[in-house]
């Protein structure tokens, strides 16, 4: 069952991937395009190293709940990051080519 499950993770994570990519692509600004994907190579990769030691020094059930909580923070701040950069009024969606630093 184990096997299965690794190959059916094995399976869609790259095309998971991919359409993360792409979204990104179409989210960011193109001066800060660099930026973006670096970061988020960095934080998947931060992720993994985090979630692995976890795994190492705890064993599964720890470190699924620690993943989750992981994930849980990550939403959090992310929520947090959307609801302080509105502006009262700015209801609309600005496309990434009308945002100018």
């Amino acid at each position: 069952m184990t096997l299965l499950g690794a190959a059916a993770v094995g399976f869609f994570l790259p095309p998971l991937g991919t359409y993360f990519s792409l979204v990104l692509d179409q989210l960011a600004p193109a001066h800060r395009r660099a930026e973006v994907f670096a970061l988020m190579r960095t934080a998947n990769a931060l992720g993994v190293i985090a979630i692995s030691g976890l795994l190492a020094i705890t064993g599964i059930t720890a470190a699924l709940s620690g993943s989750a909580l992981l994930m849980a923070v990550a939403t959090l701040l992310v929520a947090l990051t959307f609801v302080a950069g509105r502006r009262p009024g700015d209801w609309r969606h600005r496309s990434s080519a009308a945002v100018i630093d």
